[in-house]
């Protein structure tokens, strides 16, 4: 049994139709299923997006700059010095000692 290069195209196409229609029906459920949970746990859409400035750009957490080793305390470098490694500083320590 012989099949033509049209024959194929043709059935080639036919499936394509076929795996299309079935992807658009599977998406249509799987977004059912999303809205019906999203309302059970009272989320909106926002809260699935990671956090943005005002200005639209996407919140990123600044790296650890500065790490107390004894009590595991962070600071990024940004926004005023916590209060933690005033402490520190105002006892005499360096800030180099706390630099990761």
């Amino acid at each position: 049994m012989s099949t033509s290069l049209e024959d194929l195209i043709a059935q080639k196409a036919e499936l394509d139709n076929a795996i299309a229609e079935i992807r658009r029906a599977e998406r249509t459920q799987v977004i059912a299923q999303i809205t019906a949970l999203m309302a059970e746990h009272g989320l909106k859409p926002s809260d699935l997006l990671p956090p943005r400035h005002a200005n639209g750009s996407a919140a990123r957490k600044a790296p650890v700059k500065f790490r107390d080793e004894g009590t595991g305390d962070v600071w990024s470098g940004r926004g005023p010095q916590p209060k933690w490694l005033r402490d520190h500083l105002s006892a005499g320590r360096q800030i180099d000692e706390f630099r990761v």
